[in-house]
């Protein structure tokens, strides 16, 4: 088993290094299982992501504490929150 934890979360978009990251170590390792835990809207991204590139071995955790963080705080709010979440969505067309 390979555990990927991604504690960054909050600062600036990286769900596309994240997914080919995970990607990569998913073809180099195909008879482990990979368990990726990260906040829940990178997992959102990362997981959209890892589907056009058909891998089966990846299991996602939520972190609740970073999801609470973000919510408690307000993070996701402001010009650069909306500006990161449109080039989310770009990725998911």
């Amino acid at each position: 088993m390979i555990i990927i934890i991604d504690l960054e979360s909050f600062t600036f978009s990286h769900e596309e290094f994240n997914a080919g990251t995970i990607y990569q170590i998913a073809v180099a390792h195909p008879d482990k299982d990979i368990v990726y835990y990260a906040e829940r809207e990178q997992i959102k991204y990362v997981t959209k992501l890892i589907k056009v590139k058909n891998v089966k071995n990846i299991c996602f955790q939520k972190l609740s504490l970073l999801s609470k963080i973000r919510e408690e705080k307000g993070i996701g709010e402001g010009r650069r929150w909306k500006e990161r979440q449109e080039h989310r969505e770009g990725l998911l067309e």
